[in-house]
């Protein structure tokens, strides 16, 4: 494959980041209109479903070789990977703000290790304790300095990553017999079903009685911007990437939502989160350039 497609790959992945990105902001403008974290989960989650349906033609032949067997672990997938990861994601933001709600979020592969090392049974490795004191020193950092965090946002936080590690963790055996499309769609359909009696249907109605510019924009973001593209310009920049390639350039993803939490979310920084920021964002980096990582990138991020 050629320099030229590569780096054409490496865009489209950029891009895919960089929507991801756009999420906390969304999620904090709907909630600044009234939305609860619930309502904006439903949000998200049952509008992405409900443009997925248009390519259910697409999906049938898949649906047919669903082995029974599979259903549980896809079941539990999509309610800890999907609505589990964005619940708490969400909750976080309100919490703490995008900027740490996003780095905490990003102590999944320090979670994927734990989780590894309990349901697998496989080793700890030295890279493993190196890169968890690495990312513990971050959240410490994260917790200093004059702006004390909202302890319940941290939980959410780290709720968020430990969900995000245990999609890959609990189905790795059938994360490779399925596409990204598929996996995307049977996430947000059970995710879907599971949230829709959670949603309060008198806040969307409300919003949609007040609707603004920002408010549609908003929608948009989270929906279309923050979900459906993203997953489509990340497959399909697989096509010219090796999956350990492409997880690097998704660190655009928790970078984006720290510059736009500083321009639009008037966030304040001090020097040491900032600081604990990067350093958990340099875990994620370095688990993928130093090896392998426990979680299937290739699949994972193609459900954030």
């Amino acid at each position: 494959m050629n320099t030229q497609s590569q780096w054409f790959g490496a865009l489209l992945v950029i891009m895919g980041a960089i929507g991801w990105g756009t999420l906390g902001i969304a999620s904090t403008q709907l909630a600044n209109a009234g939305l609860s974290n619930s309502s904006v989960t439903g949000l998200r989650i049952v509008g992405t479903f409900i443009c997925l349906l248009a390519f259910l033609p697409f999906l049938y032949k898949v649906l047919r070789t669903l082995q029974f067997k599979d259903i549980p672990k896809l079941v539990i997938q999509s309610l800890l990977g999907m609505l589990g990861m964005t619940f708490c994601y969400f909750n976080a933001v309100q919490h703490v703000g995008p900027a740490i709600a996003v780095a905490l979020l990003y102590t999944a592969p320090i979670w994927s290790v734990v989780l590894s090392f309990i349901f697998l049974k496989e080793q700890i490795k030295l890279k493993s304790i190196m890169l968890t004191f690495v990312a513990v020193s971050g959240v410490a950092c994260m917790m200093l300095g004059d702006n004390q965090l909202n302890m319940t946002g941290v939980l959410f936080g780290l709720a968020s990553g430990i969900c995000y590690a245990a999609y890959g963790v609990i189905g790795k055996d059938i994360i490779d017999h399925y596409s990204p499309t598929f996996l995307l769609f049977s996430s947000m359909m059970v995710s879907a079903l599971a949230i829709f009696p959670f949603i309060h249907f008198q806040e969307i109605e409300s919003l949609v009685s007040n609707l603004d510019f920002n408010i549609v924009i908003a929608c948009i973001l989270l929906v279309v911007f923050g979900t459906l593209l993203p997953f489509a310009l990340y497959t399909y920049g697989l096509k010219y990437l090796k999956a350990s390639q492409a997880s690097i350039y998704t660190i655009f993803e928790p970078l984006t939502a720290v510059i736009l939490a500083s321009l639009f979310a008037n966030v304040q920084l001090s020097n040491a989160q900032i600081f604990g920021i990067m350093l958990i964002i340099s875990v994620s980096l370095l688990n993928v350039i130093l090896g392998k990582t426990n979680l299937n990138h290739e699949k994972i991020y193609s459900t954030n």
